[in-house]
């Protein structure tokens, strides 16, 4: 997939979960925010990176019922790795 290249929507979201910040998913409103600045929406770009499977849901009981902590899949590591070249401000 060497011609490939990743909205930069996209690209922003893994990069700041790669830097170890925290992307959570209330089921119950179908929203995606940040764990840091929970006003602070990725909706549109999470959920096009969690249906190509690029995030996927951890399992924890930390956080209140309907939310979920997302992580990155391995997927989602390679097309980092694709696009790496990419620079975004």
């Amino acid at each position: 997939m060497s011609g490939w290249w990743m909205p930069a929507g996209q690209l922003k979201i893994l990069r700041r979960m790669a830097t170890g910040e925290v992307l959570l998913h209330d089921r119950n409103k179908r929203i995606f925010y940040w764990e840091s600045n929970p006003k602070e929406r990725a909706t549109v770009s999470a959920k096009a990176l969690h249906n190509k499977n690029h995030i996927s849901p951890e399992l924890n009981f930390n956080y209140p019922a309907g939310v979920v902590k997302m992580n990155i899949t391995p997927t989602g590591k390679n097309e980092m790795g694709y696009n790496r070249g990419i620079h975004l401000e």
